[in-house]
């Protein structure tokens, strides 16, 4: 089994420049058999001013990668 036990769940704020203070939730996850090693995984409920942020944040990210970038719904 990869993980070890059920992931807990809680909120945290971020703030980055491009978009500004984010309210978004997360899991964090114990990894097994890697000691001090844990999965944490950052994400907003689809409608709010917070997960359209992440998506111009992923937007971004694409556009700087040259990667092509996807319509996204908001």
């Amino acid at each position: 089994m990869l993980l070890a036990r059920l992931p807990a769940q809680t909120a945290k704020k971020i703030t980055t420049p491009r978009v500004g203070t984010l309210a978004l939730s997360f899991q964090s996850m114990q990894i097994e058999d890697t000691p001090g090693h844990r999965l944490v995984t950052y994400y907003a409920e689809p409608g709010t001013r917070d997960h359209t942020a992440m998506v111009l944040l992923d937007r971004v990210n694409d556009e700087q990668s040259g990667e092509p970038v996807q319509p996204q719904l908001s």
